[in-house]
C-alpha cells in the first residue's frame, strides 16, 4: 500500500519534533542521510556513468530528440 502525502506530512513532523527536542536541525539530519545513501551507492552511480561514457556517440546524439518532434509538441 503506497504512503499517502498527508501520512508523510504527519511522520515529517513527527520526526522534526523529536530531532528539534534533541537539539538537532531536521534539514541537516535529511542532508546527511541523502549523502548516506549516496554514498553506499557511489559504486552503482560510477557503474553507470562508464556504462554511458563507453556508449558510442551516434547512439548518445540518436536517443536526443530531433526539432521536428520538438516543435510538434508546441
Amino acid at each position: 500500500m503506497a504512503i499517502t502525502q498527508k501520512e508523510l506530512k504527519k511522520e515529517k513532523e513527527m520526526v522534526a519534533n523529536l530531532l528539534k527536542a534533541n537539539g538537532q536541525d531536521y534539514n541537516h539530519w535529511l542532508h546527511l542521510h541523502h549523502q548516506k545513501c549516496i554514498e553506499e551507492n557511489q559504486d552503482l552511480v560510477m557503474k553507470a556513468l562508464q556504462a554511458y561514457k563507453a556508449t558510442p556517440t551516434e547512439v548518445k546524439e540518436d536517443s536526443k530528440p530531433n526539432e521536428s518532434s520538438q516543435l510538434s509538441n508546441v
